[in-house]
């Protein structure tokens, strides 16, 4: 006699977290995370370094400043949200790395084939659209996690050569102030991925 096996039921979110171990598991294999990274640790670094370097000078025509406009004062960035100045000025640079990462990644599905394979396989366009988009986020939510590390960094070293004092940026506001950022930052990357 001819025994039928029966088909498990799906459990509930069970059809999104595959997509997502997938797309993670394509953006570790392209090497990503280290070339990604690395390069927005260095740019958000620099723009930390170029902030500080700055700081306090008058705005001049040879600056390439708008009339009237300075450079950061010592005194502002000596404030609770200094600490991470050089994030909150680096994050369109971010976002631009974030939407050209999302849509390299969407590309590379369909031009090698395996976004028709991946369709035939798991004919849930939301699903497969979902977990895609997820593991792009918190890729890049990692992304701004080092880069504020790295200005975080950069930022400690460069107040300790401009004799800024930083002990407002570890107090209750200034932590609660660095976490804004990092939020704003994260939220304002989402934005670019999704984009």
């Amino acid at each position: 006699p001819h025994v039928t096996t029966p088909t498990p039921k799906a459990q509930p979110g069970a059809g999104r977290l595959p997509a997502v171990r997938r797309s993670w598991t394509r953006l570790r294999g392209r090497a990503l995370p280290g070339g990604t990274y690395g390069a927005l640790a260095v740019v958000s670094g620099l723009v930390t370094i170029l902030i500080f370097v700055r700081a306090g000078e008058p705005a001049g025509p040879s600056q390439g400043r708008g009339p009237g406009e300075q450079a950061t004062s010592l005194a502002t960035l000596a404030e609770s949200s200094g600490l991470l100045t050089g994030l909150s000025r680096s994050v369109m640079l971010i976002g631009i790395v974030a939407l050209c990462v999302a849509a390299a990644q969407i590309a590379g599905e369909y031009t090698q084939g395996t976004l028709r394979t991946l369709l035939i396989w798991r004919p849930q366009r939301l699903q497969l659209l979902g977990g895609t988009w997820a593991a792009l986020v918190t890729f890049m939510a990692g992304a701004v996690v080092v880069a504020a590390t790295a200005s975080g960094v950069v930022a400690l070293i460069a107040a300790q050569a401009k004799g800024i004092d930083t002990a407002s940026w570890f107090s209750g506001d200034g932590l609660s102030s660095s976490m804004r950022t990092l939020g704003e930052g994260a939220l304002a990357i989402a934005g670019y991925t999704t984009l």
